[in-house]
């Protein structure tokens, strides 16, 4: 779906739905392409060391599928990111039953969640992109209204910024993240993530139950698979005998990101292409999470299968609505949900 930088595309769909794209460029040519279902990154065009553009993001060649089911793809999840056990959680005595989406879990905001949901389009300039939700009190079983603001936008220095905000009428968890499936290799090329180096700046790890839900131990990295504070070659650490990468079928995750405030989590580098990528955050997590049961009929008549992209959310931890240990998603009435996560793109040499 192209559109010109900052002008409104808008595209009926014969399922009856109405599709709302924009395209933002930064300074380096760097082009990325929003739709307002989900608020959703859809394509995302990087150079490689030659030069050439190519988009690293996994998604649809057809708007419409973005209105199908799909595991998130590309876009904002919420209102509460990730899972909570059975589904439920108690506010000041009171207790909140939730819809489940994975077993008698909640995942990702439930079966109809901030992904599933077409975002007002508030902005639209040629570096810049805001989106605007509001939930309303008992959505999917949560307590509350909530309001959200996500906006994307380049920095001079070519930086991709999300800034998400949310304000609330009654005490609810709020926990937001994107849903960015990336591939650096590039659409154009049918390969997998296996070759792409990742580090992440973290000393410590969340283990999980056979629910895939944190057991609640922060554990730390050292002397296991989970260490990646060197860069190390995915198909390495995935083809590991560690029972938590057994039982996943690969990486997902959630790493403690060490410091506080804006500061970097996760390096990725693809060798064949060059291309790098830097994330930076404010959030206490980053979920990474290596497709391992990802199967959709991609970009470019591609199945994007096992591995086909990679995952990092940043966000806070899983289930921390019920782990006091963690630190705490709960907001308030008269406080504000505020989180960063920039992402930055270059090339290097062969």
């Amino acid at each position: 779906m192209a559109s010109s930088h900052g002008s409104v595309n808008e595209r009926r769909l014969g399922n009856g739905h109405t599709a709302r794209s924009v395209s933002i460029v930064a300074p380096d040519g760097t082009t990325a392409t929003f739709i307002d279902r989900g608020a959703t990154l859809t394509h995302l065009l990087v150079a490689d060391r030659q030069g050439q553009l190519d988009d690293v993001v996994l998604g649809f060649d057809d708007v419409a599928d973005y209105f199908r089911p799909h595991p998130h793809v590309g876009c904002i999840v919420g209102r509460c990111a990730n899972r909570i056990r059975d589904s439920r959680f108690v506010i000041d005595g009171v207790e909140h039953q939730l819809l489940p989406t994975h077993g008698p879990h909640h995942l990702h905001g439930g079966p109809d969640g901030f992904g599933t949901r077409t975002w007002e389009l508030t902005e639209a300039s040629p570096n810049g992109v805001a989106f605007v939700l509001t939930s309303p009190a008992g959505d999917q079983g949560y307590p509350g209204s909530v309001t959200v603001t996500a906006r994307y936008a380049f920095t001079p220095s070519s930086v991709l910024r999300l800034e998400i905000d949310a304000e609330c009428d009654a005490p609810t968890p709020v926990n937001l993240s994107a849903h960015h499936y990336f591939n650096l290799a590039g659409a154009t090329r049918d390969c997998g993530i296996e070759r792409h180096r990742v580090q992440l700046d973290a000393s410590h790890y969340l283990p999980m139950d056979d629910a895939f839900l944190p057991t609640g131990e922060i554990a730390e990295v050292s002397g296991t698979p989970f260490d990646l504070r060197v860069a190390a070659t995915l198909e390495s650490r995935l083809r590991t005998a560690d029972p938590q990468i057994v039982l996943a079928g690969g990486f997902d995750h959630n790493w403690v990101i060490d410091g506080t405030s804006l500061r970097t989590c996760a390096r990725v580098f693809e060798p064949d292409t060059g291309r790098r990528m830097t994330i930076r955050t404010d959030q206490p997590g980053v979920q990474f999470y290596t497709g391992n049961s990802l199967a959709i009929a991609g970009k470019h008549g591609r199945l994007n299968g096992k591995h086909g992209g990679l995952c990092l959310e940043t966000q806070g931890f899983p289930n921390a609505i019920n782990e006091p240990r963690f630190p705490p998603v709960l907001l308030r009435p008269g406080a504000r949900y505020r989180s960063i996560t920039e992402w930055q793109f270059d090339a290097a040499g062969s």
